[in-house]
C-alpha cells in the first residue's frame, strides 16, 4: 500500500513538473510576446534578460533592467526591474509588481518615483485574445521630484477599469486620488501653506470602444474611443473645487461633441492656478473668467457659479463664444 502511494505521489509530481514547465514557458512567452509586439509599434526597449520563477504554485517573470522609449522619444521609462505574477492555477490573472524607485523622461526632463506597495492587476476573460475583463492600479504612499523643481507626493492612488456585462465594448472606470500634495518646496509637515497645495481627486465614467480592450487588440489596427459617460469628476484644488458630469462622442479622428455641466467654487482662484500652471493662455484665462463672473453675479454666491460647456466638432463653447479647440482624442493603438 505505501509502495502504491509513493508511485502515485511520484506520478502525480511528475505530471505537475510538466505542466508548470510548460505553463511557465507559455507566460514567459506571452511576455516577451508583449514586448516584441511594442518593439514592433516603434518602442525601443532594453533589457539585462527575463526570468522564470516561482514553482511549483506560481508562474514569476521578472524583466530587468528594463528601459523602453516611446517612438517619439518624448517619453522614456527606466526601472530596475519589473515582476509579472500568475498563480499556475490561475493563468488568466496577472499580477505586476513595480519597486520602490522608478525613473521617467518626459521630454527630456528626468522625473525620478518612489513609492510603497504599487503594484497593478489584470485579469483576462481569455488567456489567448487577452481581452481585459478587470484592471486594477494602485499605489501608497508615493513621491516624485523632477529635473525643473517640481516635487510632490500621493497618500493613496487607485485606478480601477472593470469591462462591462452588458457590452464587451464597454468599459467602466474609477479613479482615486487621496489628498496629494504638488510643488511641495516645504520641508516639515505642517509648515506654512502647505495645506494650499492639497490636491484631491475623485472620478467615474464609462467609455464605449469600438472593439473589446485587450492586450492584443492591436494587432488587428487602430481602435477607437466612441464615447464617454462621465457621472463623476470632482478635482479638490487649494481652496476651489471643479465637479464635471455629461457625455462626449468622439468620431474617427478622435474629435468630440457633447455637453458638460461644470460647477465651479472659488473660480476667481482656480482661474488663477490654471494660468500660472501654464492650462490656460492668457486670453482663454481672459475670456473664461468674464464669461464666469457674468454668471456669478446671478449666483447666490459671487465666487461660485455654474456652467454648461457645448463641445460641437472639437470646438469649446462656453454661453454660445466659441473658445479653444479641444484636444482630438488619439486612437489606442497608434
Amino acid at each position: 500500500m505505501i509502495r502504491i502511494l509513493i508511485i502515485v505521489v511520484v506520478a502525480l509530481s511528475l505530471v505537475w513538473s510538466g505542466y508548470w514547465f510548460l505553463g511557465g514557458r507559455a507566460h514567459r512567452g506571452m511576455v516577451v510576446g508583449q514586448l516584441e509586439r511594442a518593439e514592433a509599434d516603434g518602442w525601443r526597449i532594453t533589457h539585462s534578460g527575463v526570468e522564470l520563477n516561482g514553482f511549483p504554485n506560481r508562474f514569476d517573470t521578472t524583466i530587468s533592467e528594463l528601459r523602453m522609449e516611446s517612438p517619439k522619444g518624448d517619453f522614456i521609462w527606466e526601472t530596475p526591474s519589473l515582476q509579472l505574477l500568475t498563480l499556475s492555477y490561475r493563468p488568466n490573472h496577472l499580477i505586476a509588481v513595480l519597486p520602490d524607485m522608478q525613473r521617467f523622461l518626459i521630454f527630456g526632463n528626468p522625473v525620478d518615483l518612489t513609492s510603497q506597495g504599487m503594484n497593478a492587476s489584470i485579469v483576462v476573460s481569455d488567456p489567448n485574445s487577452l481581452s481585459i475583463e478587470r484592471f486594477v492600479f494602485k499605489t501608497s504612499q508615493s513621491e516624485f521630484e523632477s529635473s525643473t523643481g517640481l516635487k510632490g507626493s500621493v497618500d493613496g492612488a487607485l485606478f480601477a477599469a472593470r469591462r462591462s456585462e452588458e457590452d464587451p465594448n464597454e468599459v467602466d472606470i474609477a479613479v482615486r486620488f487621496e489628498p496629494s500634495l504638488l510643488n511641495a518646496e516645504a520641508e516639515e509637515p505642517g509648515s506654512a501653506n502647505e495645506s494650499d497645495r492639497l490636491i484631491a481627486l475623485t472620478a467615474e465614467a464609462s467609455l464605449q470602444a469600438s472593439r473589446e480592450i485587450g492586450l492584443n487588440m492591436c494587432d488587428d489596427g487602430y481602435a477607437e474611443i466612441q464615447r464617454a459617460d462621465i457621472s463623476e469628476f470632482k478635482l479638490s484644488w487649494k481652496e476651489s473645487e471643479i465637479a464635471v458630469a455629461g457625455s462626449l462622442a468622439f468620431d474617427s479622428q478622435g474629435i468630440s461633441d457633447g455637453q458638460l455641466d461644470i460647477a465651479i467654487a472659488e473660480w476667481r482662484a482656480l482661474m488663477a492656478e490654471a494660468e500660472n500652471a501654464g492650462l490656460l493662455s492668457a486670453a482663454n484665462a481672459a475670456n473664461i473668467s468674464t464669461i464666469l463672473s457674468l454668471l456669478a453675479a446671478v449666483s447666490a454666491d459671487s465666487e461660485s457659479v455654474t456652467a454648461s460647456i457645448s463641445i460641437k466638432d472639437g470646438r469649446v463653447g462656453l454661453s454660445g463664444i466659441q473658445l479653444f479647440d479641444a484636444p482630438m482624442l488619439p486612437p489606442i493603438c497608434a
